[in-house]
């Protein structure tokens, strides 16, 4: 007799290491570019170039791309954009990491603040988070049955569980153009580019990662012969992609995490050689998690009927799935905003950056707290200097349903902004509708204990055992354990007892007779 045994997969958590550091350096300006008065926007997006695995460390080499807007100091107040990097190099500290290893490394832009030293020079400070995760796979041998070369009974139990399917890193990049509608003027330089991305889903089919998006795109530009006058435009364009991924099938669970690393804009000209055409290029990095839900039938007990077995239990760390969803918050506030005493013409662009700064387990939920800080550029009616940017935050707590969640589950939440929109609402007023799509995935962790081994034993068995017992069912009694008692096949006790069930009830008279 031998254990028929199945593979499953776990994914395991080696070590997760957070970096905070900070950059802070003075940049002078190109002479090509000219003399700023007043800076009015600025983003950075944080690249990775090279990661290096060494015994309990990691080296992160990369760089800051910044971009700025600003208003000239010339007679016309003149837009005009500066781009820059600023390199890097963080050595990690992480106990679990050797030599060779390939880590996850996701980055995140915790705080950008550029301000002018004098008009040929800028101070960038920024700082940023770095986090190290390095994940495997275990691989177990759990039992589902037996071989019955001798007369045996065994015991099944069932259980849900997370087995990892597939795991990587990978990248997906947007490629793709957009032509300005006909009532705009030709392109002769982008200004300030803003991408996107929202709805993002995936879904997993056949050796392959269906993407779908859309890519919102916010520009400002200078017209060709357009003087000081300038140009807005936006739109959305939806994009759809597949990237490859070995073992991915249709009914796996997908629990993927990407960051943008590139946002790109570039002028094109059109069929005509009219510069009309906007290029962009987004690439999403992925770290792509495919799980299949197993429901699996597992030996948890075995004993002989002729023949006494030793048998072996082993205890197995497994995850099982709590709830994969998707929550949308949608925020509409009226927002008191001071003017200090100046016109407001137009609202001309919003963007906005999420702070969760707390997430805890409520009453079959999990509660979120944190605020959104929202830059906005406007016109005022100052001839020289019309352009000016307001910033304010929007406080927020939510809530997402997870009937079931508990101390011990373990989740997994992820934020991105859908939506920022900012309107006039009268004097010193602003209308601020955000959307905020949550995704959260959570499993609870549990141990299973299956049999691992069994082997006929040197004692007698059921040599001292009577032939015909009659049993009364005790508290806590199971059919069960009443056959592992007397060595005795389930179906026999059934069918000398007329039970058409495994259920016993306290008191009950049992006939067991070998």
């Amino acid at each position: 007799m031998d254990l028929i045994k199945t593979n499953i997969h776990m994914d395991c958590t080696d070590c997760r290491v957070e970096s905070q550091f900070t950059l802070d350096e003075d940049c002078n300006v190109s002479d090509s570019k000219a003399d700023i008065a007043r800076i009015l926007l600025s983003d950075g997006v944080i690249k990775i170039e090279e990661i290096r695995s060494y015994d309990e460390q990691v080296l992160v080499r990369g760089k800051l791309m910044y971009h700025i807007l600003y208003e000239a100091d010339d007679s016309f107040g003149a837009l005009h954009s500066l781009n820059g990097k600023i390199p890097f190099e963080e050595r990690i500290n992480a106990d679990c990491i050797s030599a060779g290893d390939n880590p996850l490394v996701t980055t995140d832009l915790e705080h950008l603040h550029i301000t002018t030293v004098n008009s040929r020079k800028i101070n960038v400070q920024a700082l940023l988070l770095l986090t190290v995760l390095q994940e495997s796979i275990r691989s177990d041998e759990i039992s589902t049955g037996v071989t019955k070369d001798e007369p045996v009974e065994y015991r099944l139990c069932n259980r849900q569980l997370l087995s990892i399917a597939a795991m990587k890193k990978d990248l997906c990049r947007i490629r793709d153009e957009v032509k300005l509608p006909a009532n705009l003027p030709e392109l002769e330089e982008i200004l300030w580019s803003d991408l996107s991305l929202s709805g993002v889903e995936f879904k997993p089919v056949e050796d392959k990662l269906n993407i779908k998006c859309d890519v919102n795109i916010f520009v400002i530009y200078r017209p060709c012969d357009g003087g000081n006058s300038y140009e807005f435009f936006e739109t959305t364009v939806p994009f759809s992609h597949s990237i490859e991924c070995n073992a991915s099938k249709e009914y796996l669970i997908p629990d993927i995490t990407y960051n943008l690393s590139q946002k790109d804009c570039e002028i094109r000209p059109d069929l005509d050689g009219e510069e009309r055409v906007i290029g962009f290029d987004v690439i999403m990095d992925l770290y792509i998690k495919l799980y299949e839900d197993v429901n699996l039938d597992y030996v948890c007990d075995v004993y002989g009927v002729h023949k006494e077995i030793d048998v072996e239990y082993e205890k197995y760390d497994i995850k099982t799935l709590l709830a994969q969803s998707t929550a949308v918050l949608r925020l509409q506030e009226k927002v008191p905003y001071n003017f200090k005493g100046e016109e407001l013409l137009q609202i001309k662009y919003s963007s906005a950056k999420l702070f969760p700064e707390s997430a805890t387990i409520g009453n079959n939920s999990v509660d979120i707290e944190g605020y959104i800080a929202v830059t906005m550029l406007y016109i005022t009616d100052d001839d020289r200097f019309p352009y000016r940017t307001g910033n304010f935050e929007v406080p927020f707590t939510y809530s997402i349903d997870l009937p079931g969640i508990n101390e011990q589950t373990i989740y997994q939440l992820n934020a991105n902004l859908e939506q920022c929109q900012v309107t006039s609402a009268g004097s010193d007023n602003l209308d601020v509708k955000i959307n905020v799509a949550f995704q959260i995935f959570a499993y609870d962790s549990n141990v299973l204990e299956a049999v691992s081994d069994i082997e006929e034993a040197e004692s007698a068995g059921n040599v001292n055992r009577p032939g015909i017992a009659v049993y009364y069912v005790k508290d806590g009694d199971c059919l069960w354990n009443i056959g592992k008692e007397y060595r005795v096949p389930l179906t026999r006790i059934k069918e000398q007892n007329a039970l058409t069930t495994d259920s016993v009830r306290k008191g009950q008279k049992l006939i067991v007779m070998k």
